[in-house]
């Protein structure tokens, strides 16, 4: 018996010395046999070969374009011979051509995290793709002896510029010269803005890429004070919103971005308000129909002497004084909120008419400096029931504050001062001019942030009302994965177009009203454009 014990023990031993050899070489088939393409990584008899690819290139590209400034990432993908693939972008080791180009993180031996230091001290993930300078390289993936390559351009920005947050769209802070638009991607100052004490402003940062604006408020994204003084404002270094404290001289807000040195500043100043005023949306206040929805724009007015572009006509406030939108920021209160009331999609300033009735007294309150509440209770809203009969629409190629584009005062163009939040569609019902057939070509721009704005105009009972309704609106999309159309959940910019897409294709876009019985069924043809 201990004989065959012995003898059991040699050929256990023999067999593996025989097996070890066998086990190593496959342990990289089985580690990548641990799942697929959901989650688990493959099924397959061995690999078969490496895919590297990039959400800034089209599908299929050998290279894509990035940018000075703004990190972007790479994906490798690894199939097998039976055909199953997995996410290996954590497991292949990167390398660049050209370090001074682009440098990309990648794993460590035994390790899944990237070998490249955040500012906050953590790591950027594998695949994370990192701009040095201008110039071409290849970033390769490489799997024990399984490579795969993608190439990279890198351009520098044309120019960057701080931009306001103002009602959910993107206002360029008032007469900022031309002579400012810089070229070289270097820093841009824009004249700045006037807020009130108690007051926040939310700031982005744009930039001109390959020709369009596109927002690069990305994570290496840093917000600062020149001159920090905690005693009149804040600034959150990670969103760039700005607090107001007490008043003081100007102070200048910085953006800089920890993959370049290249940076963009606006001069903000802070002043006391000396009121608020309410403003009706529509151009006369009139009857607002019931099911449809209005604006109440809410203005402090600073004390503060206003330069021509922040003199907003349509804020109520004196002639001199500076005008503050702080629309959502009040609060507003409705007399009779069974006739108007306020919320729509959560957005505060937005009324709805739920019934016929009035006139209803809308109030506004908004405290400065933690203490002072100041009020306003000059508007009426009256309601009324109406039969929508039809619609037409219009679209503005362009909204007013494009960088690229002057504006212009000219109440029959609908471009505005830079500095106001646009209300194209609320110009546009007193402008019939703008509908008509020959429509211009409907485009949105690949990776733009400058939408296309729809306005629909209602027309009720035999044409005695008109009214915009592009907030009631849907919208049918052809292919809804290339664009989207902000609808009524999206009430501050409903209507506004968007490409979802890095690839040019034409969609259909069918609008559809409120009314079921009202069906234009007109199917216009929006191109997508890079």
């Amino acid at each position: 018996m201990k004989t065959f014990d012995r003898m059991m023990s040699s050929l256990m031993r023999f067999k593996a010395k025989l097996l070890f050899p066998l086990l190593a070489a496959m342990l990289p088939l089985a580690i990548a046999a641990c799942g697929s393409s959901s989650g688990v990584i493959g099924s397959g008899n061995g690999p078969a070969y490496l895919v590297v690819t990039s959400p800034s290139a089209l599908p299929g590209a050998t290279f894509f374009q990035m940018y000075e400034c703004f990190r972007t990432t790479v994906t490798a993908t690894l199939f097998f011979q039976n055909g199953s693939s997995g996410n290996y972008t954590n497991r292949v080791v990167w390398s660049s051509s050209s370090p001074g180009t682009v440098t990309v993180s990648t794993s460590q031996p035994g390790d899944l995290i990237g070998n490249q230091p955040t500012p906050s001290g953590g790591y950027y993930p594998p695949g994370t793709v990192t701009p040095i300078g201008g110039g071409n390289a290849t970033i390769t993936a490489d799997y024990f002896g399984i490579q795969a390559s993608i190439g990279v351009q890198v351009g520098t920005p044309q120019s960057l510029t701080v931009k306001r947050i103002v009602q959910g769209n993107s206002v360029l802070p008032p007469a900022l010269p031309a002579s400012q638009v810089q070229t070289n991607g270097n820093s841009l100052t824009s004249t700045g803005f006037k807020m009130g004490v108690g007051s926040s402003e939310s700031l982005t940062v744009v930039a001109q890429l390959n020709g369009q604006e596109q927002n690069v408020q990305t994570t290496g994204v840093e917000w600062s004070f020149l001159v920090p003084n905690q005693g009149e404002a804040t600034i959150n270094p990670t969103t760039g919103v700005i607090t107001a404290v007490s008043a003081g001289a100007p102070l200048i807000a910085v953006v800089g971005f920890d993959s370049c040195i290249y940076t963009a500043t606006t001069q903000v100043t802070v002043a006391s308000v000396q009121s608020i005023v309410e403003q009706p949306e529509f151009s006369g206040n009139p009857a607002l129909v019931v099911g449809n929805t209005e604006k109440v724009n809410v203005y402090a007015c600073l004390n503060a002497t206003p330069t021509a572009a922040e003199a907003i006509p349509a804020s109520g406030c004196p002639s001199d004084e500076t005008p503050q939108d702080i629309s959502t920021q009040a609060q507003l209160v409705s007399s009779d909120t069974g006739v108007l009331s306020f919320g729509v999609a959560g957005i505060t300033n937005v009324a709805s008419a739920g019934a016929a009735g009035g006139p209803v007294n809308i109030s506004a309150s908004f405290t400065q400096g933690g203490s002072q509440l100041l009020t306003a209770t000059n508007l009426q809203i009256t309601t009324v029931m109406a039969t929508l009969e039809s619609f037409q629409y219009t679209l503005l190629p362009r909204p007013p504050n494009n960088l690229q584009t002057p504006v212009a005062p000219n109440p029959n163009d609908p471009t505005q001062a830079s500095d106001t939040v646009p209300q194209d569609c609320a110009m546009m019902t007193t402008t019939a001019q703008f509908f008509n057939a020959n429509q211009p070509t409907a485009i949105v721009y690949i990776g733009s942030t400058v939408p296309l704005q729809f306005c629909i105009l209602g027309s009720y009972d035999n044409g005695t009302i008109q009214q915009d309704i592009t907030r009631q609106m849907t919208w049918t999309l052809s292919d809804p994965t290339l664009v989207q159309i902000n609808g009524s959940t999206k009430p501050q910019t409903s209507g506004q177009a968007f490409a979802l897409t890095t690839q040019t294709s034409t969609i259909l876009v069918t609008p559809v009203s409120p009314n079921p019985s009202v069906n234009n069924q007109r199917m216009i043809p929006l191109t997508i454009s890079d």
